[in-house]
């Protein structure tokens, strides 16, 4: 069936926003899955690959109050013909900096642009994570990362995603970098620009490894 990319509602203002076409993002994705057990297949016979656009991730940021659940999405494309199974994912960290609570984990049902957004459950419609099954072509999974400290910047690069594949288990390193500044005060989003191109730089690099 073709999967459309769907404007996403919601959206706060200031908050910084990445929008990718969803050929270009499927042509230039780049394979990053690791098997576990003798005569695994690699990425090419069914391991999911992050979605890159140029060879750079996807990154969105804004400001949350304590507590506040911060969604994001992380880009993941399954060239297989026969479906994978999600089972767990954890926040890839940042090396110095805090990378706060995984609180709620979900794939969406339609495709949508990247944004930043606050809040659960998400304004698209989305099924659980754990046993959720992928079939050909990309997806979108859909986490919420919440912190408790004012004035803390909480950063990920995306999902460590494990997931089964013909009865093998496989892990993926999703890139998609995440920031939710922490703050008491309205109208903080210009707070986060730094934050943003410092964990765009660090995704980066973790990315390109």
């Amino acid at each position: 069936m073709r999967q459309l990319f769907m404007t996403r509602p919601g959206v706060l203002p200031g908050a910084m926003i990445v929008l990718f076409l969803a050929g270009a993002l499927a042509a230039c994705s780049a394979g990053s899955g690791s098997g576990s057990g003798a005569g695994s297949p690699g990425p090419a016979a069914g391991g999911l690959r992050t979605l890159l656009l140029h060879g750079q991730p996807a990154v969105s940021s804004g400001p949350v109050s304590p507590g506040q659940p911060a969604e994001f999405t992380a880009y993941v494309d399954n060239p297989a013909r026969d479906p994978v199974t999600l089972e767990s994912a954890t926040l890839i960290p940042i090396a110095g900096h805090p990378a706060g609570h995984l609180a709620a984990l979900a794939v969406a049902q339609r495709r949508g642009q990247i944004a930043f957004a606050t809040g659960w459950p998400p304004e698209t419609p989305v099924v659980p994570f754990a046993g959720a099954r992928l079939g050909r072509g990309p997806a979108d999974v859909v986490f919420t990362m919440t912190g408790t400290r004012p004035g803390t910047n909480y950063m990920a690069a995306g999902l460590s995603i494990v997931y089964r594949y013909h009865g093998h288990r496989y892990t993926l390193r999703a890139y998609s970098a995440s920031v939710a500044c922490v703050t008491r005060k309205a109208g903080a989003a210009s707070a986060c620009a730094a934050a943003a191109r410092q964990a765009q730089q660090a995704t980066r690099k973790l990315a390109a490894r």
